[in-house]
């Protein structure tokens, strides 16, 4: 396309000037081909009438031997013919020759071979009556026909380049008078150029039609624009005075000259400052206007000459309004500073809020490092931003060290189950273990929650943890010890500190019969027979108060009203000063331990079969009283009994008639004595 010529003009000129180089050498082209064609096939022609002329007449003298006929029959066909040579070959093997004299072609060579290969020589056997006598051969002298064809296509194609040279020329200065009337656009550009804009295109009568309508449709074109131009004009004037105004209500908007006077203050000023306009113009102090600055800006800063900042100004009454200021320097042609305009936005809500914000976030700072859990935020990068001291202290890092740092170093462990980035439905809590940069062990308890920016997106979470070593080993001791209770094969309750039951394990279950649902909130005396005296309570509670553990046994009442045996061991569970809060009860049934306690003594110190006192018993009893006698001054009365003729008894009525005989005698002799006597 860089060949292509700028101008219409060029364009049409070189379609035209390639089209009718086209059209015409192409039809001269072909009109040559055709013309070597027919010259060809008039030399073959030529040559197939010549050559049996000739050998007619070679024939007649061949058979005379006639070789000067031959000759000369030779030269005839070689001058003024297309041949260059003329040869007569006898069977014995002798030739005669001739040739044309010498030519100097000046066809192209390309065309002399082209000639050559479309002539070959011609051949024609010369017999007399069935004889052979030799062969005539006739060549074609190729430069003259090369010379005579290429002679012909010169001249063809200088008449024919004539020819297009004057239509070329005829056609250029047509298109050059019908295609002028385009250069009216260029005259009216300039006159637009100029601020003529009533300027009009002017259409020639005699341009081409479609140049006219052109040109025609261009004026319709600029005389709508010219009235929209001119709308539009009005529309930016309209906005630039509601601009103006609008500014004028949100903007402080102060002129400077070059040495720092106000020139023009807007009435925004007046409110915002207290300041009477009329006084405050002319003035070079006041409001924190610096002069200096904005000179001192605008020589360093060339590139960005607006000055940009955050300004305390002083209202006339000594307050001061916070303002985001720009300062435009104004320039003049010769690039000097015609004035200065300043644009002031009062941010004093916005510093008040900053303040407050700053005090909030030095309140939760202070908060965050005063509580004992850990608190640290981590970036969407999973990065540390912030960490307070209790996080220090439990992770044993300084915050420098934590703060900035992958949260996989600082707390390693998979958060919530969290293992790529920060996740939005974070678990409330959960407790993991880590290990801390001394390489102890520790137990974490960890809360998670995302942490929003101020678009509501997520920025990152937020994570509280707090170090429950101590408390999960304990936790983990209770466990042990509540498996332990729950599986206890004695009864184990618990009561608070006013002795109402809080749990019992299955083993008091089995033991009475009641049910942890139904014993909880009642306090253990449902369990009383009725047997136990008065002064075993009394020192249960008594050792219990004191910090003491009680051991002793008492006859409780199950819940199917079966009165048994049961071994206890009490004891208070106290708080930092000393006080029960709780109180622990293990109890055993020894009932059968009592049973068979019983059966023991009662076979040692009493008779199987009266129940009396044996002679053991007996004279433990009686040395006893004895004694008390005799500590007591007081007199002791012994009566021995006799029972005649027992024997007969027992021999008479057998052995079960004497038992019967001696077990009614111990009833009645029991009936007959007092509390402190014995038989």
């Amino acid at each position: 396309m860089k060949l292509l010529p700028r101008s219409l003009l060029d364009r049409v000129f070189l379609l035209y000037a390639v089209m009718l180089s086209v059209m015409m050498f192409g039809g001269l082209g072909l009109s040559l081909r055709g013309q070597l064609s027919r010259e060809i096939e008039d030399a073959n022609d030529t040559a197939t009438m010549v050559i049996e002329i000739a050998a007619q007449a070679v024939a007649d003298a061949a058979v005379v031997n006639d070789l000067d006929a031959i000759n000369r029959t030779l030269a005839a066909g070689v001058n003024r013919t297309p041949f260059g040579s003329a040869r007569y070959l006898e069977v014995d093997g002798r030739e005669l020759r001739f040739d044309a004299p010498p030519h100097h072609s000046t066809a192209p060579a390309a065309l002399r071979a082209l000639v050559a290969e479309r002539l070959p020589d011609v051949n024609r056997v010369v017999e007399v009556g069935g004889r052979d006598y030799g062969v005539l051969r006739l060549s074609f002298l190729v430069d003259g026909v090369a010379d005579y064809l290429w002679a012909t296509l010169f001249n063809t194609l200088l008449f024919a380049t004539g020819a297009l040279a004057l239509g070329l020329l005829s056609t250029r200065a047509l298109l050059t008078r019908w295609l002028s009337n385009l250069g009216t656009l260029q005259r009216f550009v300039e006159q637009v150029q100029a601020g003529e804009l009533d300027a009009q295109a002017t259409v020639s009568m005699n341009a081409p039609e479609e140049v006219r309508r052109t040109l025609e449709q261009f004026n319709s074109v600029a005389n709508q624009f010219r009235d929209k131009f001119g709308q539009r004009i009005g529309a930016l004037t309209h906005s630039l005075v509601q601009h103006k105004r609008a500014t004028d209500q949100a903007v402080i908007v102060i002129e400077l000259d070059p040495e720092g006077r106000v020139v023009y203050a807007n009435d925004l000023h007046a409110q915002v400052s207290g300041w009477d306009r009329d006084a405050f113009i002319g003035r070079r102090e006041g409001w924190s206007l610096d002069i200096a600055l904005y000179r001192g800006h605008a020589r360093q800063s060339p590139r960005s000459v607006i000055w940009k900042g955050e300004v305390g100004c002083a209202r006339s009454d000594g307050a001061t309004v916070w303002v985001r200021r720009s300062v435009v320097p104004i320039q003049d042609e010769t690039g000097g500073i015609e004035k200065y305009i300043c644009l002031d936005i009062d941010i004093s809500a916005e510093k008040l809020g900053e303040l407050t914000l700053k005090q909030e976030k030095k309140r939760a700072e202070v908060t965050l490092h005063s509580i004992a859990d850990g608190v640290i935020t981590i970036d969407m990068q999973r990065r540390v931003s912030y960490a307070n001291l209790a996080a220090e202290r439990i992770l044993g890092e300084t915050r420098r060290r934590i703060e900035g740092a992958p949260l996989d170093d600082v707390l390693p462990i998979q958060a919530g189950g969290a293992t790529g980035g920060v996740d939005a439905d974070a678990p409330e809590a959960a407790t993991t273990q880590i290990r801390l940069p001394d390489g102890r062990s520790a137990v974490i308890e960890l809360s998670r929650a995302p942490l929003q920016d101020e678009h509501g997106s997520l920025a990152g979470e937020v994570l509280a943890f707090r170090d429950v070593t101590q408390e999960h080993a304990i936790r983990r001791e209770l466990q042990r010890a509540s498996l332990a209770v729950r599986h206890a094969a004695s009864a184990i309750l618990t009561t608070d500190q006013d002795g109402r039951i809080e749990y019992v394990n299955p083993g008091f279950t089995a033991m009475t019969g009641y049910g942890c649902q139904e014993v909880r909130g009642r306090t253990p005396s449902f369990l009383k027979s009725g047997k136990v005296p008065r002064e075993t309570h009394a020192q249960l509670w008594s050792a219990l108060h004191k910090g003491h553990i009680w051991r002793g046994e008492m006859i409780n009442r199950r819940k199917d009203g079966v009165e048994f045996w049961c071994g206890m061991t009490v004891s208070a569970i106290l708080d930092d000063a000393g006080r029960p809060v709780q109180f622990v009860s293990v109890m055993e049934d020894t009932t059968e331990r009592k049973l068979s306690e019983e059966t023991i003594h009662r076979l040692a110190f009493f008779d199987s079969l009266t129940g009396l006192p044996n002679r053991r018993m007996f004279m433990e009893r009686a040395a006893a009283a004895i004694a008390d006698a005799a500590a007591g001054g007081s007199t002791l009365f012994a009566c021995y009994l006799d029972l005649d003729g027992f024997k007969n008894v027992n021999d008479s009525l057998g052995h079960h008639v004497g038992d019967s005989l001696l077990a009614e005698v111990a009833l009645r002799l029991g009936s007959c004595i007092g509390a402190q006597d014995f038989v």
